[in-house]
């Protein structure tokens, strides 16, 4: 599987957008596993980028940063 295919639909998108949240977790204290940071900010910029309108963009970052802050 392609990384590009897991941003093609916006379900892909926003699920992936999800994990990379939750992920961003464990660059933080006790894990401290700051490169994983990069790798999800990265993640995140690619799919903002994919995204059709501004309306689209907002919730994809809030479903971002809402399962970060869940986790």
């Amino acid at each position: 599987m392609n990384l590009t295919q897991l941003f093609l639909t916006p379900l892909r998108r926003r699920f992936t957008l999800t994990v990379l949240g939750g992920i961003l977790a464990l660059a933080f204290a006790p894990m401290q596993w700051v490169p994983i940071a990069w790798l999800s900010f990265l993640g995140a910029f690619y799919a903002l980028d994919l995204c059709k309108s501004p309306k689209e963009a907002f919730w994809d970052g809030w479903i971002f940063g809402f399962s970060f802050f869940v986790i």
